[in-house]
Protein backbone atom coordinates (compact mmCIF):
# COMPACT_ATOMS: atom_id res chain seq x y z
CA UNK A 1 0.00 0.00 0.00
CA UNK A 2 1.61 3.12 -1.00
CA UNK A 3 1.27 6.35 0.66
CA UNK A 4 1.92 10.06 -0.48
CA UNK A 5 3.92 12.87 1.75
CA UNK A 6 0.42 14.96 2.15
CA UNK A 7 -0.81 12.26 4.25
CA UNK A 8 2.24 11.71 6.58
CA UNK A 9 2.61 15.61 8.18
CA UNK A 10 -0.78 15.93 10.15
CA UNK A 11 0.01 12.89 12.36
CA UNK A 12 1.95 14.53 14.80
CA UNK A 13 -0.79 14.90 17.17
CA UNK A 14 -1.11 11.30 17.24
CA UNK A 15 2.67 10.78 17.30
CA UNK A 16 2.55 12.79 20.54
CA UNK A 17 0.22 10.48 22.03
CA UNK A 18 1.53 7.76 21.37
CA UNK A 19 4.29 9.11 23.13
CA UNK A 20 2.68 9.29 26.19
CA UNK A 21 1.35 5.97 26.20
CA UNK A 22 5.03 5.08 25.95
CA UNK A 23 5.56 7.12 29.19
CA UNK A 24 2.73 5.87 31.07
CA UNK A 25 3.67 2.62 30.19
CA UNK A 26 6.94 3.04 31.40
CA UNK A 27 6.11 4.43 34.65
CA UNK A 28 3.72 1.67 34.66
CA UNK A 29 6.54 -0.65 34.68
CA UNK A 30 8.36 1.70 37.50
CA UNK A 31 5.43 1.65 39.20
CA UNK A 32 5.09 -2.47 39.24
CA UNK A 33 8.37 -3.14 39.73
CA UNK A 34 8.71 -1.37 42.85
CA UNK A 35 5.85 -3.39 44.02
CA UNK A 36 8.09 -5.94 43.65
CA UNK A 37 7.80 -7.71 39.87
CA UNK A 38 11.02 -7.16 37.47
CA UNK A 39 10.02 -7.43 33.71
CA UNK A 40 12.81 -9.16 32.15
CA UNK A 41 14.63 -7.72 28.54
CA UNK A 42 12.99 -9.46 25.98
CA UNK A 43 9.30 -8.26 27.61
CA UNK A 44 10.42 -4.73 27.32
CA UNK A 45 11.69 -5.14 23.76
CA UNK A 46 8.25 -6.67 23.37
CA UNK A 47 6.50 -3.79 24.50
CA UNK A 48 8.19 -1.19 22.63
CA UNK A 49 8.14 -3.05 19.66
CA UNK A 50 3.92 -3.26 19.90
CA UNK A 51 3.80 0.38 21.46
CA UNK A 52 5.92 1.04 17.77
CA UNK A 53 3.07 -0.89 15.96
CA UNK A 54 0.32 0.65 17.60
CA UNK A 55 1.05 4.25 16.54
CA UNK A 56 1.53 2.77 13.14
CA UNK A 57 -2.12 1.34 13.30
CA UNK A 58 -3.10 5.36 14.25
CA UNK A 59 -1.51 6.52 11.52
CA UNK A 60 -3.53 3.73 9.38
CA UNK A 61 -6.77 5.18 11.14
CA UNK A 62 -5.84 8.71 10.29
CA UNK A 63 -5.57 8.09 6.71
CA UNK A 64 -8.65 5.81 6.19
CA UNK A 65 -10.54 8.84 7.95
CA UNK A 66 -9.45 11.10 5.95
CA UNK A 67 -9.90 8.56 2.53
CA UNK A 68 -13.70 8.13 3.69
CA UNK A 69 -14.00 12.07 4.69
CA UNK A 70 -12.96 12.96 1.02
CA UNK A 71 -15.64 10.45 -0.35
CA UNK A 72 -18.44 11.64 2.13
CA UNK A 73 -17.52 15.88 1.03
CA UNK A 74 -18.56 14.76 -2.75
CA UNK A 75 -21.42 12.81 -1.89
CA UNK A 76 -22.68 14.25 1.24
CA UNK A 77 -20.91 17.99 1.66
CA UNK A 78 -18.52 19.48 3.72
CA UNK A 79 -20.86 19.07 7.12
CA UNK A 80 -20.98 16.03 6.83
CA UNK A 81 -17.47 15.22 5.82
CA UNK A 82 -16.81 17.50 8.83
CA UNK A 83 -18.63 15.00 11.10
CA UNK A 84 -17.04 12.02 9.74
CA UNK A 85 -13.64 13.03 10.24
CA UNK A 86 -14.09 13.93 13.77
CA UNK A 87 -15.48 10.76 14.22
CA UNK A 88 -12.68 8.94 12.63
CA UNK A 89 -10.27 10.85 14.69
CA UNK A 90 -11.90 10.37 17.98
CA UNK A 91 -11.39 6.75 17.24
CA UNK A 92 -7.87 7.22 15.93
CA UNK A 93 -7.01 9.39 19.24
CA UNK A 94 -8.65 6.83 21.49
CA UNK A 95 -6.88 3.79 19.79
CA UNK A 96 -3.70 5.15 21.41
CA UNK A 97 -5.07 4.65 24.84
CA UNK A 98 -5.91 1.04 24.19
CA UNK A 99 -4.21 -1.62 26.29
CA UNK A 100 -1.22 -4.02 24.89
CA UNK A 101 -3.48 -7.11 25.07
CA UNK A 102 -6.30 -5.28 22.76
CA UNK A 103 -4.19 -3.35 20.04
CA UNK A 104 -1.95 -6.90 19.15
CA UNK A 105 -5.47 -8.51 17.62
CA UNK A 106 -5.98 -4.81 15.63
CA UNK A 107 -2.01 -5.05 14.23
CA UNK A 108 -2.49 -8.25 13.18
CA UNK A 109 -5.47 -7.48 11.63
CA UNK A 110 -3.87 -4.48 9.89
CA UNK A 111 -0.63 -6.08 8.56
CA UNK A 112 -3.01 -9.45 7.36
CA UNK A 113 -4.78 -6.13 5.12
CA UNK A 114 -1.94 -4.80 3.74
CA UNK A 115 -0.62 -8.26 3.01
CA UNK A 116 -3.97 -8.94 1.13
CA UNK A 117 -3.75 -5.49 -0.34
CA UNK A 118 -0.34 -6.29 -2.16
CA UNK A 119 -1.51 -10.09 -2.62
CA UNK A 120 -2.40 -8.79 -6.58
CA UNK A 121 -2.28 -11.35 -9.28
CA UNK A 122 -0.88 -9.77 -12.50
CA UNK A 123 -3.72 -10.70 -14.42
CA UNK A 124 -6.02 -8.42 -12.30
CA UNK A 125 -3.06 -6.06 -11.88
CA UNK A 126 -3.62 -5.95 -16.11
CA UNK A 127 -7.19 -5.63 -16.17
CA UNK A 128 -7.10 -2.98 -13.49
CA UNK A 129 -4.64 -1.10 -16.20
CA UNK A 130 -6.81 -1.97 -19.35
CA UNK A 131 -10.11 -0.75 -17.66
CA UNK A 132 -8.42 2.45 -15.93
CA UNK A 133 -9.69 5.14 -18.18
CA UNK A 134 -6.97 7.81 -19.48
CA UNK A 135 -6.66 11.11 -18.03
CA UNK A 136 -7.27 14.57 -19.48
CA UNK A 137 -4.16 15.09 -20.63
CA UNK A 138 -3.62 12.03 -22.75
CA UNK A 139 -6.94 13.26 -24.33
CA UNK A 140 -5.61 17.05 -24.77
CA UNK A 141 -2.55 15.39 -26.23
CA UNK A 142 -4.46 13.58 -28.86
CA UNK A 143 -6.49 16.02 -29.38
CA UNK A 144 -3.72 18.39 -30.42
CA UNK A 145 -2.00 15.21 -32.25
CA UNK A 146 -5.24 15.01 -34.21
CA UNK A 147 -5.12 19.16 -35.00
CA UNK A 148 -1.82 18.93 -36.71
CA UNK A 149 -2.55 15.89 -39.01
CA UNK A 150 -5.90 17.64 -40.13
CA UNK A 151 -3.85 21.11 -40.31
CA UNK A 152 -1.50 19.50 -42.62
CA UNK A 153 -3.46 16.97 -44.78
CA UNK A 154 -5.76 20.35 -45.17
CA UNK A 155 -2.40 22.33 -46.41
CA UNK A 156 -1.31 20.05 -48.21
CA UNK A 157 -4.79 19.60 -50.44
CA UNK A 158 -4.79 23.09 -51.30
CA UNK A 159 -2.04 23.18 -53.37
CA UNK A 160 -3.56 19.71 -55.56
CA UNK A 161 -4.98 20.10 -58.94
CA UNK A 162 -8.00 18.10 -59.67
CA UNK A 163 -8.04 16.18 -63.14
CA UNK A 164 -9.78 18.02 -65.83
CA UNK A 165 -12.17 15.67 -67.81
CA UNK A 166 -13.97 16.34 -71.13
CA UNK A 167 -17.33 15.31 -72.45
CA UNK A 168 -16.36 13.70 -75.36
CA UNK A 169 -14.21 10.12 -74.69
CA UNK A 170 -13.38 7.18 -75.88
CA UNK A 171 -14.63 4.04 -74.78
CA UNK A 172 -11.19 3.07 -73.41
CA UNK A 173 -10.92 6.47 -71.86
CA UNK A 174 -14.37 6.64 -70.69
CA UNK A 175 -13.57 3.23 -68.61
CA UNK A 176 -10.13 3.90 -67.77
CA UNK A 177 -9.85 7.86 -66.56
CA UNK A 178 -11.69 9.67 -64.11
CA UNK A 179 -11.66 9.88 -59.87
CA UNK A 180 -12.86 6.54 -58.80
CA UNK A 181 -12.75 4.88 -55.23
CA UNK A 182 -13.00 1.31 -56.31
CA UNK A 183 -10.84 -0.64 -59.35
CA UNK A 184 -12.25 -0.05 -62.30
CA UNK A 185 -15.01 -2.81 -63.08
CA UNK A 186 -14.14 -3.31 -66.68
CA UNK A 187 -10.49 -3.68 -66.78
CA UNK A 188 -9.97 -4.53 -63.09
CA UNK A 189 -12.93 -6.71 -62.63
CA UNK A 190 -11.24 -9.43 -60.44
CA UNK A 191 -9.93 -6.44 -57.82
CA UNK A 192 -13.13 -4.83 -57.81
CA UNK A 193 -15.18 -7.85 -56.63
CA UNK A 194 -12.57 -8.89 -54.63
CA UNK A 195 -12.20 -5.26 -52.56
CA UNK A 196 -16.50 -5.09 -52.64
CA UNK A 197 -16.47 -9.22 -51.05
CA UNK A 198 -13.55 -8.11 -48.57
CA UNK A 199 -15.47 -4.78 -47.26
CA UNK A 200 -19.23 -6.66 -46.96
CA UNK A 201 -17.50 -9.90 -45.50
CA UNK A 202 -15.83 -7.29 -42.66
CA UNK A 203 -19.09 -5.80 -41.72
CA UNK A 204 -19.90 -9.35 -40.72
CA UNK A 205 -17.22 -10.06 -38.11
CA UNK A 206 -16.87 -6.39 -37.18
CA UNK A 207 -20.45 -6.55 -36.06
CA UNK A 208 -19.76 -9.82 -34.27
CA UNK A 209 -16.64 -8.65 -32.30
CA UNK A 210 -18.77 -5.87 -31.32
CA UNK A 211 -21.12 -8.32 -30.11
CA UNK A 212 -18.45 -10.50 -28.00
CA UNK A 213 -17.05 -7.42 -26.62
CA UNK A 214 -20.25 -5.64 -25.52
CA UNK A 215 -21.83 -9.07 -24.13
CA UNK A 216 -18.37 -10.25 -22.85
CA UNK A 217 -18.69 -13.89 -24.23
CA UNK A 218 -14.82 -13.78 -24.22
CA UNK A 219 -14.92 -14.58 -20.40
CA UNK A 220 -16.09 -18.12 -21.41
CA UNK A 221 -13.73 -19.06 -24.48
CA UNK A 222 -10.59 -20.59 -23.15
CA UNK A 223 -8.34 -21.60 -25.47
CA UNK A 224 -9.92 -23.77 -27.78
CA UNK A 225 -12.81 -21.08 -27.76
CA UNK A 226 -10.30 -17.81 -29.07
CA UNK A 227 -9.11 -20.14 -31.61
CA UNK A 228 -12.41 -21.20 -32.80
CA UNK A 229 -13.39 -17.62 -32.85
CA UNK A 230 -10.89 -15.93 -34.55
CA UNK A 231 -10.23 -18.25 -37.04
CA UNK A 232 -14.39 -18.82 -37.72
CA UNK A 233 -13.55 -14.15 -38.40
CA UNK A 234 -10.72 -15.06 -41.06
CA UNK A 235 -12.04 -18.19 -42.50
CA UNK A 236 -14.20 -16.52 -44.99
CA UNK A 237 -11.74 -14.00 -46.63
CA UNK A 238 -10.24 -17.28 -47.57
CA UNK A 239 -12.12 -19.74 -48.02
CA UNK A 240 -15.58 -18.13 -49.26
CA UNK A 241 -13.89 -16.82 -52.50
CA UNK A 242 -12.71 -20.69 -52.87
CA UNK A 243 -16.07 -21.79 -52.70
CA UNK A 244 -17.86 -19.75 -54.85
CA UNK A 245 -15.98 -17.13 -56.94
CA UNK A 246 -16.85 -14.12 -58.11
CA UNK A 247 -18.05 -14.30 -62.10
CA UNK A 248 -14.70 -12.30 -63.66
CA UNK A 249 -12.70 -15.26 -61.27
CA UNK A 250 -14.19 -18.42 -62.67
CA UNK A 251 -11.90 -20.19 -65.29
CA UNK A 252 -9.38 -18.66 -64.19
CA UNK A 253 -5.96 -20.10 -61.93
CA UNK A 254 -6.06 -19.47 -58.61
CA UNK A 255 -2.91 -17.69 -58.34
CA UNK A 256 -4.51 -15.23 -61.46
CA UNK A 257 -7.09 -14.47 -59.20
CA UNK A 258 -7.24 -10.95 -57.35
CA UNK A 259 -8.44 -12.24 -53.75
CA UNK A 260 -6.46 -15.16 -53.61
CA UNK A 261 -3.57 -12.73 -54.05
CA UNK A 262 -4.74 -10.25 -51.56
CA UNK A 263 -4.90 -13.12 -48.90
CA UNK A 264 -1.26 -14.17 -49.95
CA UNK A 265 -0.11 -10.94 -48.92
CA UNK A 266 -1.74 -9.94 -46.06
CA UNK A 267 -0.83 -13.46 -44.79
CA UNK A 268 2.58 -12.90 -45.60
CA UNK A 269 3.02 -9.65 -43.96
CA UNK A 270 0.37 -10.76 -40.57
CA UNK A 271 2.52 -13.76 -39.91
CA UNK A 272 5.36 -11.39 -40.09
CA UNK A 273 3.64 -8.91 -37.74
CA UNK A 274 3.05 -10.96 -35.67
CA UNK A 275 5.90 -13.55 -35.24
CA UNK A 276 8.73 -10.50 -35.11
CA UNK A 277 6.43 -7.26 -34.07
CA UNK A 278 4.60 -8.49 -31.56
CA UNK A 279 8.05 -8.72 -29.12
CA UNK A 280 8.55 -4.70 -29.90
CA UNK A 281 5.03 -3.71 -28.24
CA UNK A 282 6.39 -5.94 -24.94
CA UNK A 283 9.71 -4.35 -24.98
CA UNK A 284 8.73 -0.74 -25.92
CA UNK A 285 5.02 -0.09 -24.71
CA UNK A 286 5.23 -2.94 -22.11
CA UNK A 287 1.98 -4.56 -24.17
CA UNK A 288 0.85 -8.16 -22.75
CA UNK A 289 -1.50 -10.87 -23.57
CA UNK A 290 -2.72 -12.16 -20.66
CA UNK A 291 -5.71 -14.96 -21.56
CA UNK A 292 -4.57 -18.44 -22.02
CA UNK A 293 -3.97 -19.05 -25.59
CA UNK A 294 -1.84 -21.39 -27.76
CA UNK A 295 1.02 -19.51 -28.88
CA UNK A 296 3.73 -19.42 -31.15
CA UNK A 297 6.92 -16.99 -30.21
CA UNK A 298 4.82 -16.10 -27.11
CA UNK A 299 2.32 -14.66 -28.91
CA UNK A 300 -1.08 -16.24 -29.47
CA UNK A 301 -1.98 -17.63 -32.47
CA UNK A 302 -5.52 -16.78 -32.44
CA UNK A 303 -3.86 -13.20 -32.59
CA UNK A 304 -2.61 -14.59 -35.83
CA UNK A 305 -5.79 -15.43 -37.23
CA UNK A 306 -7.58 -12.19 -36.45
CA UNK A 307 -4.92 -10.03 -37.89
CA UNK A 308 -6.02 -11.76 -40.92
CA UNK A 309 -9.03 -10.42 -41.09
CA UNK A 310 -7.99 -6.75 -39.44
CA UNK A 311 -5.27 -6.39 -42.21
CA UNK A 312 -7.75 -7.20 -44.98
CA UNK A 313 -10.34 -4.02 -44.10
CA UNK A 314 -7.77 -2.01 -43.31
CA UNK A 315 -6.18 -2.34 -46.25
CA UNK A 316 -9.12 -2.49 -48.89
CA UNK A 317 -10.01 1.39 -47.34
CA UNK A 318 -6.52 2.27 -47.70
CA UNK A 319 -6.54 1.24 -51.17
CA UNK A 320 -10.29 3.59 -51.67
CA UNK A 321 -8.48 5.89 -50.67
CA UNK A 322 -5.19 6.16 -52.48
CA UNK A 323 -6.90 5.45 -55.79
CA UNK A 324 -9.11 8.69 -55.05
CA UNK A 325 -5.77 10.35 -54.53
CA UNK A 326 -4.05 9.34 -57.89
CA UNK A 327 -7.21 9.06 -59.95
CA UNK A 328 -8.38 12.59 -58.74
CA UNK A 329 -5.17 14.63 -59.16
CA UNK A 330 -2.41 15.66 -61.80
CA UNK A 331 0.53 13.69 -61.00
CA UNK A 332 2.89 16.43 -59.53
CA UNK A 333 5.31 17.10 -56.34
CA UNK A 334 2.25 18.31 -55.02
CA UNK A 335 -0.36 15.08 -55.05
CA UNK A 336 3.20 12.66 -53.98
CA UNK A 337 3.54 15.29 -50.68
CA UNK A 338 -0.60 15.32 -50.38
CA UNK A 339 -0.29 10.99 -50.71
CA UNK A 340 2.12 10.71 -48.55
CA UNK A 341 0.52 12.73 -45.57
CA UNK A 342 -2.31 10.71 -46.61
CA UNK A 343 -0.48 7.81 -46.10
CA UNK A 344 0.85 8.76 -42.32
CA UNK A 345 -2.73 10.18 -41.58
CA UNK A 346 -4.19 6.65 -42.06
CA UNK A 347 -1.85 4.37 -40.70
CA UNK A 348 -1.81 7.01 -37.39
CA UNK A 349 -5.65 7.16 -37.01
CA UNK A 350 -5.91 3.12 -37.81
CA UNK A 351 -3.15 2.33 -34.92
CA UNK A 352 -5.19 4.68 -32.54
CA UNK A 353 -8.57 3.69 -33.31
CA UNK A 354 -7.51 -0.14 -33.13
CA UNK A 355 -6.04 0.94 -29.89
CA UNK A 356 -8.60 2.83 -28.87
CA UNK A 357 -11.53 0.25 -29.29
CA UNK A 358 -8.99 -2.95 -28.66
CA UNK A 359 -9.52 -1.33 -24.78
CA UNK A 360 -12.64 -2.86 -24.14
CA UNK A 361 -10.93 -6.04 -24.05
CA UNK A 362 -9.32 -6.49 -20.63
CA UNK A 363 -6.75 -9.39 -21.33
CA UNK A 364 -4.72 -7.23 -23.47
CA UNK A 365 -3.04 -4.62 -21.28
CA UNK A 366 -0.28 -1.71 -21.54
CA UNK A 367 1.44 -0.61 -18.60
CA UNK A 368 1.24 2.88 -19.34
CA UNK A 369 -2.14 3.64 -21.27
CA UNK A 370 -1.46 7.22 -22.11
CA UNK A 371 1.71 6.04 -24.06
CA UNK A 372 0.07 3.50 -26.08
CA UNK A 373 -2.51 6.05 -27.23
CA UNK A 374 -0.05 8.38 -28.52
CA UNK A 375 4.03 6.81 -28.90
CA UNK A 376 2.26 3.48 -29.74
CA UNK A 377 -0.36 4.63 -32.25
CA UNK A 378 2.68 6.41 -33.98
CA UNK A 379 4.66 2.95 -33.15
CA UNK A 380 1.93 0.86 -34.77
CA UNK A 381 1.04 3.15 -37.61
CA UNK A 382 5.05 2.39 -38.79
CA UNK A 383 3.24 -1.12 -39.98
CA UNK A 384 1.01 0.92 -42.61
CA UNK A 385 3.45 3.51 -43.72
CA UNK A 386 4.63 1.31 -45.87
CA UNK A 387 1.82 -1.54 -46.02
CA UNK A 388 -0.71 0.74 -47.61
CA UNK A 389 0.93 1.80 -50.41
CA UNK A 390 2.84 -1.40 -51.39
CA UNK A 391 -0.48 -3.36 -50.75
CA UNK A 392 -1.89 -1.36 -53.66
CA UNK A 393 0.20 -2.38 -55.66
CA UNK A 394 -1.11 -5.89 -56.38
CA UNK A 395 -3.07 -5.67 -59.46
CA UNK A 396 -3.70 -2.26 -59.67
CA UNK A 397 -2.30 -1.57 -63.51
CA UNK A 398 -1.64 -4.79 -64.43
CA UNK A 399 -1.83 -8.62 -63.36
CA UNK A 400 0.84 -9.47 -60.71
CA UNK A 401 2.36 -12.68 -60.61
CA UNK A 402 1.67 -14.65 -57.19
CA UNK A 403 5.97 -14.67 -57.20
CA UNK A 404 5.85 -11.03 -56.83
CA UNK A 405 3.17 -11.02 -54.18
CA UNK A 406 5.08 -13.19 -52.18
CA UNK A 407 8.54 -11.65 -52.54
CA UNK A 408 7.06 -7.86 -52.20
CA UNK A 409 5.34 -8.33 -49.19
CA UNK A 410 8.48 -10.36 -47.51
CA UNK A 411 10.05 -7.34 -48.36
CA UNK A 412 7.34 -4.83 -46.77
CA UNK A 413 7.87 -7.16 -43.75
CA UNK A 414 11.70 -6.56 -43.44
CA UNK A 415 11.43 -2.46 -44.33
CA UNK A 416 8.95 -2.31 -41.03
CA UNK A 417 11.18 -4.74 -39.00
CA UNK A 418 14.12 -2.72 -39.72
CA UNK A 419 11.87 1.23 -38.90
CA UNK A 420 10.36 -0.55 -35.61
CA UNK A 421 14.12 -1.45 -34.58
CA UNK A 422 15.34 2.59 -35.72
CA UNK A 423 13.16 3.50 -33.56
CA UNK A 424 14.04 1.23 -30.57
CA UNK A 425 17.32 2.11 -30.89
CA UNK A 426 16.71 5.75 -30.64
CA UNK A 427 14.80 5.33 -27.81
CA UNK A 428 17.73 3.44 -26.29
CA UNK A 429 15.07 0.75 -25.25
CA UNK A 430 16.49 -2.70 -24.69
CA UNK A 431 15.13 -5.61 -26.95
CA UNK A 432 14.66 -9.40 -25.35
CA UNK A 433 12.69 -11.82 -27.70
CA UNK A 434 11.26 -13.97 -25.11
CA UNK A 435 9.87 -17.28 -25.42
CA UNK A 436 7.26 -18.99 -23.06
CA UNK A 437 5.00 -21.90 -23.38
Amino acid sequence: MMFDASTSSPDRSSTHSLSTESASLSSSSSSTSRAGFLPSRASLVVGFVAVWDLKSVSRSVVRASRRRARRTFFAGGASAASTSLTRFAGTATSSSSLSLASALPLIASTIETRRSDDAETPERRAIATTRAMTTGDAWTDMAVIFTAILATMLASYATLTPVKTTRRRTTTTAATSGARWFACAKTRASKAEGEMFCLKYSACWIASVGVVIATRAYESFGRWGYLAYCGACAAPAIVAPLMRPSASDRGKALSERYIVKANVWIAVFSFIGNYWYTHYFYAVLKAEYTFDAHRLNDVPISMYLMTHAYFMFYHVLSNAALRRIRTGYVNDAWRFGFECAAVGAMAYSTAFMESLTICGFPYYSFADRHMAYTLGSAFYGIYFLVSFPMFLRVDETKAMPMSQVFWEAMGSGMAVLCLLDFVRVYLRIPFTMRIRG
